[in-house]
């Protein structure tokens, strides 16, 4: 079996990958939603696909795949990937699963990522912790969402001055909402220039945004949101007035506060809005931490 050739259409906004094989079977794979530009990406790759051998998956996957570990290329690999391995499910005459090991589960937690509401009230942190709470509310009874936040949320079109530039949306870049009567709205992601924060907006989608987390309330867990928030400080006394050592200090303090509080507070506490608040917290600190060791030229460990 070979590869004859490599097609892409926009559907809906969502790029839809068909592989055409000489024996007749094609395989078809998906891409995010609202990625229209991304049919160029994918069919970058058409010369690299022809006369391969669609069943040998890793193989081809291989030739492509190291240009796609960043965006946009990575869509566009991942839905060719998916379209590979439904022809080789169709040729074995089994579905995918099959084919990667065997299922392991008969049901799968899902969260609410599709299912969005537009974000009722400006400039306020609240806002977006109520809206995540509308969309838990909802018939379905999802116990997971996923909201968006800084550049890929909201925050461009309801906080002011959040980021150098212009707000400018076109109908492709939208969020859909639960009420169809609503208007679409841009989503952050897609702002110009790829979206240099202001400083006020780094501080709102960073140390503003704790404050939508009340159950942080004791020592230990205020000790640990004030050294997180700090963190912009530092690294403006690391860059403006070259002191890189400061940054050392900074991450080996915020390691020792993070030690003290892990050892002194149960993440997941039986209470649903101090568990959350913990894990969103604990999240911050290793986000911190790896990007900080990042300017620093370290690797920081898979497990911390």
């Amino acid at each position: 079996m070979k590869i004859i050739d490599l097609k892409c259409a926009i559907i809906g906004k969502t790029p839809v990958v068909r592989i055409i094989t000489d024996e007749g079977i094609s395989g078809f794979g998906q891409a995010e939603w609202a990625k229209p530009y991304l049919k160029p990406f994918v069919l970058f790759y058409k010369p690299q696909l022809l006369g391969e051998d669609p069943t040998n998956v890793e193989s081809v996957m291989r030739k492509i795949r190291r240009h796609g570990g960043f965006k946009p290329y990575g869509s566009a690999v991942s839905a060719i990937e998916v379209a590979l391995w439904d022809i080789a499910g169709k040729a074995a005459k089994l579905p995918i699963y099959k084919l990667l090991g065997g299922k392991v589960r008969d049901r799968v937690l899902v969260y609410n990522g599709g299912i969005r509401f537009p974000i009722e009230g400006k400039d306020s942190p609240e806002s977006f912790a109520e809206n995540t709470l509308k969309m838990k509310n909802l018939k379905e009874g999802f116990s997971i969402i996923k909201q968006g936040i800084a550049v890929h949320g909201e925050f461009a079109s309801n906080f002011k001055d959040y980021f150098y530039g212009d707000v400018k949306w076109v109908e492709n870049n939208s969020i859909v909402f639960d009420d169809d009567s609503k208007e679409w709205q841009g989503i952050s992601q897609y702002i110009p220039n790829g979206g240099q924060i202001t400083e006020r907006g780094f501080n709102y989608s960073n140390a503003e945004g704790f404050k939508a987390l009340p159950s942080l309330s004791s020592e230990k867990e205020s000790e640990l949101v004030s050294q997180i928030n700090s963190y912009q400080q530092t690294l403006e006394r690391c860059f403006d007035k070259r002191e890189i050592h400061s940054l050392c200090f900074y991450l080996r303090d915020l390691a020792a506060i993070f030690h003290s509080f892990y050892n002194s507070h149960p993440i997941l506490d039986k209470d649903d809005n101090s568990r959350n608040a913990r894990i969103a917290v604990s999240l911050a600190t290793k986000a911190v931490i790896n990007d900080g060791l990042g300017i620093l030229g370290i690797v920081a460990p898979e497990k911390m």
